[in-house]
């Protein structure tokens, strides 16, 4: 997960594209927090692990990571 998120915020991340070739946009559901983020992959796994992005007015990053297909989504708290 470290390097996942490392090499997102160097610009080397890992987009999940959808079948249009755009990177995924997760949807989330009505009023979720996470709702229209990019998607990333993560380079190990099981293929259900994703890191969440959400780009914040005051320019900043938001960051969330879950492990289930998205049944519980946790904040990443950097430092």
């Amino acid at each position: 997960m470290n390097r996942g998120l490392h090499d997102i915020f160097n610009g080397r991340g890992i987009p999940r594209f959808d079948e249009h070739g755009n990177q995924k946009i997760f949807k989330g559901i009505e009023g979720e927090k996470w709702k229209c983020v990019l998607e990333w992959k993560v380079r190990l796994g099981n293929g259900d692990y994703r890191i969440l992005t959400k780009q914040l007015p005051n320019g900043k990053t938001q960051v969330s990571f879950t492990d289930n297909h998205y049944n519980l989504i946790l904040d990443v708290i950097l430092k």
